[in-house]
């Protein structure tokens, strides 16, 4: 499912940040309504709020990063790897 998500969103996430706790706070928050006592109105109303709330803080965050620095490297750069560029040596061996 993450991939799914992560693929069809286009997210570069490498260390699976969304995949930790993105996923896991979403199945905890409905195992909550799931398995406690009470109604589901609460959890739910609790994602509904924090979900988009996550969203626009991050994505004012990004822009605010655009505004002082370049946030992405140049495909020339990108391709090959940022290891590489930056180190000389590449940290992940991908040819076996």
């Amino acid at each position: 499912m993450v991939t799914l998500i992560r693929t069809r969103l286009r997210i570069d996430d490498t260390p699976d940040v969304f995949a930790g706790h993105g996923v896991g706070g979403i199945f905890g928050t409905v195992m909550i309504a799931a398995f406690g006592k009470g109604s589901w109105i609460v959890p739910l109303g609790a994602f509904g709020i924090v979900g988009p709330f996550t969203c626009t803080v991050t994505a004012a965050r990004v822009l605010l990063c655009r505004l002082a620095t370049e946030v992405r490297v140049d495909p020339e750069t990108e391709h090959p790897g940022l290891d590489l560029a930056r180190h000389g040596e590449s940290a992940w061996d991908h040819a076996s």
